[in-house]
């Protein structure tokens, strides 16, 4: 009888711990992704390189002495690059401690104040606070709402507005 009372406890501990392989075994069996830049940051990405291209064609018309013609080449730029990334026109555009747009690169020195990233703005947050010809504001103000823009987006911080900018 002994022998028979050993033998079922033996079968129970076997089943007991394949019990438990199995169970590791379905935790491993996770499906993994794929690495790379995911579509919607791609969009991301490519409006603020717009932008960022955009506004340094915009500021050079500032610096520049017939003023005309390249404002208008730069509204231009800002009016293909809100139709062609449409679905990004409401992406935060990354600004340092003035408030000028600066492309978010990790191989730039974060302790260089001119390039470190400090808060997130929208795009037309960005454009009042650098800009001051009402003209071309208004022009590109116009342009970002009928391309579907918000007028309402919201900072990473302190909840700055595009409105907001625009009133100070």
């Amino acid at each position: 009888m002994k022998k028979s009372h050993n033998t079922k406890k033996r079968a129970k501990h076997t089943n007991q711990k394949h019990k438990s392989n199995s169970r590791m075994r379905k935790s491993r069996k996770q499906t993994q992704r794929a690495g790379g830049v995911k579509e919607d940051q791609q969009v991301k990405n490519n409006f603020v390189s717009m932008f960022l291209t955009a506004y340094k064609g915009l500021n050079n018309a500032i610096d520049a002495t017939p003023k005309d013609k390249k404002y208008n080449n730069a509204i231009t730029a800002f009016q293909n690059g809100f139709q062609s990334n449409r679905n990004g026109i409401n992406t935060l555009i990354p600004v340092n401690n003035m408030r000028e747009p600066v492309l978010k690169d990790k191989s730039v020195n974060p302790e260089n104040t001119a390039t470190k990233v400090v808060m997130f703005l929208p795009p037309l947050a960005v454009l009042f606070s650098n800009i001051h010809d009402i003209d071309v504001l208004k022009r590109i103000t116009n342009l970002y709402l009928l391309n579907s823009g918000n007028i309402n987006l919201k900072s990473s911080i302190r909840d700055i507005t595009a409105l907001s900018t625009a009133i100070e």
